[in-house]
């Protein structure tokens, strides 16, 4: 998988992320995403207020069940808004000078930042975190109505505008769904693989590059480049826990680390991780 999930933007090998995985999760809700958002460690199973603000009366929580009805709707009128985003001018002329770029397997660096400054304006109309996190809840309500035709077809739309085949991020979707897979880490694991990646992280050659990075954009909150530097780290450290070193395994690594987050040595770690990457402390436990 070597692209990028159009209302996601997620980029495969690296998704820009919260301290751990730096990504989003598209089957369940999300990879530790690069996105400061300040919300509690609840936040990812929100009350939305609504897509379209018609429907928000009797719709469910993110992360529980709702009626299709009330997703379609939701999902439709967001969509929609993303999709006016995506067509502006000003939007396509700077993909295209992205996608003339280097590009990494196939991936083109800067494109997830780019349509998240869509999707944060739209995100946050609808009660949403104008972040990776909302983004990732979004993609909870998508699971259940993906195979609408209606859904599908306005994906495909906004698949073409991100410069994606047709059919990717439905596909992608359906994927995820199909091979969720759980691990489970004990805490000693967890604090393992946690303080591993810490050491990496805080190493003065991986710091050199993240500094470089940040240093264009001014804001800690997206960086263009990072996900991938950090990929570089994730990548190696995951697969000595059994977790593949890839965007599924980020996703496991969640599923992993969320029956711990309320352990005070596990979040003193995880709130050092973020400020190893520049993050604000607490990323990583708001996509918990």
């Amino acid at each position: 998988m070597p692209e990028v999930c159009s209302l996601s933007a997620w980029e495969e090998p690296a998704l820009e992320v919260c301290s751990l995985s730096d990504g989003c999760r598209a089957d369940r809700t999300r990879l530790f995403s690069d996105a400061s958002t300040g919300l509690g460690s609840d936040s990812r199973r929100r009350t939305v207020t609504s897509f379209d603000s018609s429907e928000a009366e009797g719709c469910h929580d993110i992360g529980q069940p709702s009626p299709a009805g009330c997703t379609k709707s939701r999902i439709l009128g967001m969509g929609a808004e993303m999709l006016q985003g995506f067509k502006r001018q000003e939007f396509q002329e700077e993909l295209k000078k992205l996608s003339a770029g280097p590009r990494g397997n196939g991936s083109v660096p800067g494109r997830m930042e780019l349509a998240l400054s869509v999707q944060s304006e739209v995100l946050l109309r609808h009660g949403l975190p104008g972040s990776f996190e909302g983004v990732l809840c979004m993609l909870d309500m998508l699971t259940e109505v993906v195979t609408d035709p209606e859904v599908h077809e306005l994906l495909n739309d906004i698949d073409e505008l991100l410069g994606l085949p047709r059919n990717w991020t439905a596909n992608e979707i359906v994927a995820a769904k199909l091979r969720k897979e759980s691990v489970s880490l004990t805490r000693d694991q967890v604090l393992m693989l946690a303080n591993e990646l810490l050491i990496a992280f805080r190493d003065a050659k991986f710091q050199k590059k993240l500094a470089a990075l940040c240093k264009p954009s001014g804001s800690s909150t997206y960086v263009q480049g990072r996900a991938e530097l950090a990929m570089t780290v994730q990548s190696k450290v995951l697969p000595k826990y059994r977790i593949p070193g890839n965007r599924d395994g980020l996703l496991m690594m969640l599923d992993a680390l969320e029956p711990h987050k309320t352990d005070v040595t596990v979040t003193s770690v995880l709130n050092a991780i973020d400020e190893a990457l520049k993050q604000a402390s607490g990323t990583t436990l708001s996509c918990l």
